[in-house]
């Protein structure tokens, strides 16, 4: 029955503020109550809770984020905001969720999350939402997008500033979808922190990102994971956006029957060195239609220099791995092609092409 950790009554006229947060709030018409050492936070089992502190005020009303508005000085009434500034994540019925700006937004949105899944799911393009859907948004680190069936393009190009925080992003069985970052050579320049991207199941998709060029830039992403994408011809657009890519870990792609290369060179430009810094595995399985990783149009050297495990499996048309490419992996530790292990200090090409001969 637990509604919420603490109450009071509050005078708003005069805003409750720490020093260390005065000069971002004493501004605003807001109460703000700071727990500074705060580190650690378990809540389970509370359905119920609505808020960490509560006032006089009716909290059905959703508390806003200051950052929506920076140079106002009325807000929604019963604006109560909890600043817990080394509170990291919070464990929330056994699961870490990053914890926001404010924790009573963040138990906000964490009760109301259902409600608002299903209302994007009824979208058929992320233009149409609303002002309360945006602010969930801009507060989802991790943002699922399943069965979403109506929907065409996941991210439009005008609106790739209000993801630029997200850290993981996971498309599931999205019948239409066929763009998951929208094409648009116009849009700025939009670094994305996403860590890891995950398409499962996507029958209609044909690009993940097309034609952005250095527009856009994914500096922290670690991982790229796809399944089940069978109009998906190839990952990456071109082998110049590998250095957008200076954190990618790990690329695996399974079952899909398309795809052509991973990394797709529609680049006459002529690159005389192509390096993947921190790349550790590359696993394709079930692929069918595959005939290489990435192909250049003139001879290069390819760096791999932190890659450990090369699997590819069930790929029948592959003949090579990289076509006038010099493969540098001077860390390759497993290579395993067609269920069979090979020497780690042998030629990856040459192994492809031996034993797809």
């Amino acid at each position: 029955m637990l509604k919420c950790v603490c109450s009071g009554d509050y005078d708003y006229d005069i805003p409750l503020c720490t020093v260390e947060v005065d000069k971002e709030f004493n501004n605003n018409d807001k109460v703000l109550i700071s727990f500074p050492q705060l580190k650690d936070l378990v809540l389970r089992e509370v359905p119920e809770l609505k808020c960490f502190c509560s006032g006089a005020y009716d909290y059905d009303i959703m508390v806003s984020s200051t950052n929506e508005y920076p140079n106002t000085t009325t807000f929604p009434h019963g604006n109560v905001v909890v600043n817990t500034p080394i509170l990291r994540k919070l464990d929330w019925n056994r699961i870490y969720i990053d914890a926001l700006e404010d924790l009573n937004l963040t138990i906000y949105y964490l009760q109301n999350s259902k409600k608002y899944k299903v209302e994007l799911q009824k979208l058929e393009t992320f233009r149409d939402i609303d002002e309360e859907l945006v602010g969930y948004i801009k507060r989802v680190t991790n943002l699922d997008i399943v069965k979403f069936n109506k929907l065409l393009n996941c991210i439009p190009s005008n609106m790739m500033q209000l993801f630029s925080h997200v850290k993981s992003l996971t498309v599931k069985e999205c019948e239409c979808l066929v763009e998951i970052f929208e094409s648009n050579d116009s849009i700025l320049q939009c670094e994305l922190e996403v860590l890891e991207i995950e398409l499962f199941s996507l029958p209609k998709l044909k690009h993940i990102w097309k034609n952005h060029g250095q527009t856009l830039r994914f500096g922290c992403l670690e991982e790229i994971r796809i399944k089940k994408c069978n109009d998906l011809e190839y990952v990456i657009p071109d082998v110049s956006v590998v250095t957008s890519l200076p954190s990618l870990v790990s690329i695996r792609v399974s079952e899909c029957e398309k795809m052509k290369e991973i990394i797709r060179n529609n680049c006459s430009q002529q690159k005389a060195k192509i390096k993947f810094p921190i790349l550790e595995e590359i696993l394709l399985e079930k692929l069918p239609s595959l005939k290489c990783f990435s192909e250049s149009y003139f001879p290069c050297y390819v760096e791999m220099p932190k890659c450990e495990l090369i699997v590819i499996n069930d790929c029948p048309e592959m003949k090579t791995f990289w076509y006038e490419g010099i493969l540098y992996t001077p860390g390759l530790e497993e290579i395993y092609v067609e269920n069979t292990k090979f020497d780690k200090d042998e030629d990856v090409n040459e192994v492809i092409q031996r034993q797809n001969k």
